[in-house]
């Protein structure tokens, strides 16, 4: 019996803004790879009761959690300044250049 080794297909990658997030595990505009659904949650929302409202989570927590719930196991997440288009187009081109700081070329853009 042989083993394969394939490579992961499911690599999602997702831009979006997160305004209470971590700056050292979750810095802006660099793409950083998660593998866990808590460890990505805890880095754009350290302190959960620090956003009483929706908005204050920023767009990040919602997709992101939704994306693990789908049962993907990596996620490279871009965190953008803000949500204007300029902010969020440098955060796009981040995350096409995730490849080249993270060795995971996301298959699937959020």
């Amino acid at each position: 019996m042989r083993i394969i080794l394939t490579p992961n297909q499911a690599v999602v990658g997702v831009v979006g803004t997160a305004p209470k997030a971590s700056d050292t595990l979750l810095p802006v505009e660099i793409p950083v790879v998660f593998f866990k659904k808590k460890d990505a949650l805890d880095a754009i929302l350290p302190d959960p009761k620090q956003a009483t409202k929706e908005e204050e989570k920023g767009t990040l927590h919602a997709s992101v959690e939704a994306i693990f719930n789908q049962r993907t196991r990596t996620v490279i997440v871009v965190r953008s300044k803000s949500e204007s288009t300029d902010n969020l187009l440098k955060a796009i081109e981040k995350l096409l250049e995730a490849e080249a700081l993270t060795n995971y070329k996301p298959k699937i853009l959020c």
